[in-house]
C-alpha cells in the first residue's frame, strides 16, 4: 500500500469516526430532551416545592431502563422483519 493510499484510508476512517461521534452526540442530546419532557412535568406538579432531585433521578432511571428494554425487544424484531437478522 502506498503512502497516498494509507493517507486516504486514514482520512476515510477519521471521517467515519467523526460521523459516528456526531450521531452519538445527537442521540444523547435527543435523549436528554425526551427525558426532560417526560420527567419535568411529573416532578414539578407541586410548584410550591422546589424540584425534587430524587424524583428527576428516579424518572430518568426508569425512562432509560424502559428505553433499553424496548430497544432489546423492538430492534431485533425490526431487523427480522426487514430481513437484516
Amino acid at each position: 500500500m502506498t503512502f497516498l493510499e494509507m493517507d486516504a484510508q486514514y482520512a476515510v476512517t477519521e471521517a467515519v469516526k467523526g460521523m459516528k461521534d456526531q450521531a452519538q452526540e445527537q442521540h444523547m442530546q435527543g435523549l436528554m430532551t425526551d427525558i426532560s419532557e417526560a420527567c419535568f412535568p411529573i416532578c414539578t406538579r407541586n410548584m410550591t416545592k422546589p424540584v425534587d432531585d430524587k424524583c428527576i433521578e428516579n424518572c430518568t432511571r426508569i425512562y432509560i431502563d424502559s428505553w433499553n428494554m424496548m430497544s432489546r425487544t423492538v430492534i431485533p424484531e425490526l431487523k427480522k422483519q426487514s430481513g437484516l437478522a
